[in-house]
Order: C-alpha cells, then sequence, then structure tokens
C-alpha cells in the first residue's frame, strides 16, 4: 500500500501524478467564502472560474472507469441561497464530466439555530462525476440488511403480490414484491447517514474527555494567575470544541465529514489495490479510509499544519505502521534521532 501526501496547491501538484493513475477522487474544497481565517476564501462569483481549471486536471489524473465524488454546499448570501454550486456542475459538465448520481449526507448532528427565513442546514451534497456511462462499481459491497419488518410482512403474500405491479404514475417502473421474501440484503437510497457505531462513540467520548481535563485545568491556572494580579498574554484558554459523538471530531480543522462518508464511497467505486486521491486533503480522513481499505492513497493539501496533522493521523494507523516495513528509510520509531533526515522521514509518506 502507497501513501503520498502532496503539499501545496493542488493545481500545481496534481501535475505531478500520470494520466489515469486514479481511480478515485474524493474530496470536500473550500466553499465559497467560507474557512476565510484557513483557505482564504474564494468569492462565489469567482468560484468556477477558480475550480475549472483544477478540474481539468482531476479529469486527467483519473481513470476512464473511475469515479470523482465531490461534497459541497452552497450557502446564504444576501437572503437567499447563492447559485455557485448549480453553477459549478453546469461548468463541469460542459468540460465534459458526467453528472450521473448525487448523493445527500443527512448530518443528524447539525449545529442547531434559528434564522428568520429557513431552517438549520441537515444535509450537504455528494455530488458524482464520471467520465464515461459505464464505471467501476461494486453495488454489493454496501448493501444494509432489511430489517426485522420482513419476518411478519413476507409471511402471506397475496396472489397479486407474486406478479410484477407496475407503477401507477406510469413511469415504467414495477416490482415482484415475493422476489423480496428471502433477502437478508437489500440495496441502499442515495441519501447517507453516517451509521451509529459503539466503539467510534467511546472512543469520542474518552477523547472529549481527555480535552475537557485538559480544559479545566487551564482555565484553573488561569483563575489562580488572574488572582494574584497576573493576566498572561495569551489571554484565557478556550474556544470552540466541537463534540460530535455519533458523526466525527474536530480533528483540529474547520470542516471535517465522518470516515463513514468516504469509506461508503471507496468500498463502492473501488477495489483492494486502487488508488485513492483527495486533492484537498484537510484533516486526512479521506487517507484513513483508503488506509483501512487497504487502498493506495494520495492526498494535497495548501495549508502546512493541516498536512503535519493528517501525516500524523496516518502513521498512527495500524494498516500504514505495517506497509512501512517495506518502505525505505525504517519506521519512524527506528530511526537514530542523531542521523534523523526530516527531508526523508517525510518519504514514508510520500514527498510533500
Amino acid at each position: 500500500m502507497d501513501i503520498k501526501l502532496l503539499h501545496g496547491d493542488c493545481l500545481e501538484q496534481l501535475e505531478t501524478l500520470s494520466d489515469n493513475s486514479v481511480n478515485l477522487i474524493i474530496t470536500s474544497p473550500p466553499y465559497a467564502t467560507q474557512r476565510n481565517s484557513t483557505y482564504g476564501g474564494i468569492h462565489p462569483d469567482k468560484y468556477v472560474e477558480w475550480f475549472l481549471p483544477r478540474a481539468a486536471e482531476l479529469k486527467r489524473v483519473l481513470a476512464p472507469d473511475g469515479t470523482f465524488i465531490l461534497n459541497i454546499k452552497e450557502h446564504v448570501h444576501q437572503g437567499e441561497r447563492h447559485p455557485y454550486v448549480m453553477d459549478l456542475v453546469r461548468a463541469l459538465r460542459e468540460q465534459g464530466w458526467l453528472w450521473t448520481e448525487e448523493f445527500i449526507w443527512h448530518k443528524r448532528n447539525s449545529t442547531p439555530g434559528k434564522w428568520p427565513n429557513r431552517f438549520r442546514d441537515a444535509w450537504e451534497h455528494l455530488f458524482q462525476f464520471n467520465l464515461q456511462r459505464k464505471f467501476k462499481m461494486h453495488q454489493e459491497e454496501v448493501m444494509v440488511p432489511v430489517g426485522d419488518w420482513a419476518k411478519t410482512r413476507f409471511q402471506n403474500l397475496s396472489a397479486k403480490e407474486h406478479e410484477r405491479q407496475t407503477s401507477a404514475t406510469g413511469s415504467g417502473y414495477g416490482r415482484t414484491l415475493s422476489k423480496c421474501k428471502d433477502r437478508t440484503q437489500v440495496y441502499p437510497a442515495n441519501v447517507l447517514t453516517p451509521a451509529f457505531s459503539i466503539e467510534d462513540e467511546l472512543a469520542e467520548v474518552a477523547q472529549f474527555g481527555v480535552e475537557l481535563e485538559a480544559q479545566l485545568t487551564a482555565l484553573s491556572v488561569y483563575r489562580e494567575q488572574l488572582e494574584s494580579g497576573k493576566i498572561p498574554d495569551g489571554g484565557a484558554p478556550g474556544g470552540n470544541v466541537l463534540f460530535r459523538p455519533t458523526e466525527c471530531g474536530n480533528k483540529d480543522h474547520s470542516a471535517v465529514f465522518p470516515l463513514a462518508i468516504p469509506r461508503w464511497f471507496i468500498k463502492l467505486f473501488t477495489s483492494k489495490g486502487d488508488t485513492v486521491l483527495d486533492p484537498f486533503l484537510g484533516s486526512g480522513t479521506t487517507g484513513v479510509g483508503s488506509a483501512q481499505l487497504g487502498r493506495h492513497f494520495v492526498g494535497v493539501e495548501i495549508d502546512g499544519h493541516y498536512l503535519d496533522n493528517a501525516r500524523t493521523r496516518l502513521v498512527d494507523l495500524p494498516e500504514v505502521d505495517e506497509a512501512m516495513d517495506d518502505v525505505s528509510p525504517p519506521r519512524r520509531e527506528q530511526v537514530d534521532p542523531k542521523q534523523e533526515d526530516t527531508s526523508d522521514i517525510l518519504d514514508l509518506l510520500g514527498n510533500p
């Protein structure tokens, strides 16, 4: 398994990749005028112009039977949704992409609030683009359990339910209900709600406890300093702590999606040994999912701090640790600190 992290603007870094070398692209680019403090922000009126050259490079490196998943959401501008996302979809089609499907990410723990003319955002787009109509897809890998309701529903089927019933709308669709009787799994819908995981929940709760304890300690020290008449230069400790136990942790990044999202698409559109690309790496979540599922991975990130954090997440994975046995130089813990060359250490996950 090969993992490569590249530091810089993806427009430039993607030039280092060969044509047709990637099987799946999953990414969430910076949204227009959002996350200004970390990515600078792109004005919505200029977003399509900014994104299209990068999309051209994505089109070049993607295999003909590959898939591009784009997570993006339009924001509210002067009281209405800005159309830059729809403009981008149209522009990508003009560039030669096929808009094959649109999935919806249902955000169960979206931030609550009240607005005078709308409700809170609880979903985001996951656009699927392809280069041709026939592409690699493993639908059986993402099938879901039928549910206990089937045990009683299929016990006594009528004669009519053993025959094909066409839709009353005249759409031409139909079904024979009796054919579903012995099925234990079915194909999913295109609305994704990341599944609840007891293990992930406990891990997030434990991490939150550690962070909370550290925060309380820092506040206690700050109080003692104030009571003694000293005002620390750094001001009061604190900040926004995003605790989403059923979705994802903040991972020291301003916009993170749950690990379940990239894992689902990786299983659906790739096989073991295929290569996954995230040109806007962020906290490295797509890389984590790729490594866990035995896929090669390429990540590009313009922010050095985020890149370092992503590298740390990947290095700590058991799957990556094992893969490093075949990588030179040796694994990080085996390197003599006196002879350590930082540039070579970065080769453990590829040259940034």
